[in-house]
């Protein structure tokens, strides 16, 4: 993981020499795929794609979409599930050692039917690349924004405790 977080900061730092430096671009929108995509393991050639399905399905939860977010979000959700849908159906003939094949053996235990535990798992699968992308690009992108606008803001006091 910190070979991602290095290269991701590498490229910022490198990226004013030739041009802008986009921290949401670079780092806040790369970051959160290369995770959960590392740690879900569907090839990391589909990681755009699912960032850029992520993106359209949350339009949904706008506070007044209108019909044409409302369509690409159905559009999304659609593609998405076929795509997770896919990839259970793969794991399910390839487990491995990674969370989605874990989840198919649990609910194989706890649900006799397969098409229901596949759906299951599909839906468990989405929730985490729905949270964990979304959620983690803006916390980045908005922190760093409030670091810009208030540098002391990330100074570290003595009571502030390191990890």
């Amino acid at each position: 993981m910190s070979h991602i977080v290095d290269g991701l900061l590498d490229t910022l730092h490198e990226r004013p020499r030739s041009g802008e430096a986009d921290f949401s671009a670079l780092v806040s929108e790369e970051l959160p795929v290369a995770t959960i995509g590392g740690r879900l393991g569907p090839p990391s050639a589909d990681w755009p794609r699912l960032r850029t399905l992520t993106h359209e399905q949350v339009f949904s939860q706008e506070l007044l979409p209108n019909p044409s977010q409302l369509a690409r979000s159905d559009a999304a959700t659609a593609e998405l599930r076929t795509y997770f849908m896919e990839l259970v159906r793969e794991r399910r003939e390839h487990p491995g050692d990674d969370p989605i094949s874990e989840w198919i053996r649990t609910w194989d235990e706890l649900e006799p039917d397969r098409d229901k535990a596949d759906e299951a798992v599909y839906f468990l699968a989405l929730f985490v690349v729905l949270a964990a992308l979304e959620t983690t690009a803006t916390v980045l992108s908005t922190m760093v924004l409030l670091l810009v606008e208030d540098p002391a803001a990330g100074a570290c006091s003595p009571n502030t405790r390191t990890l």
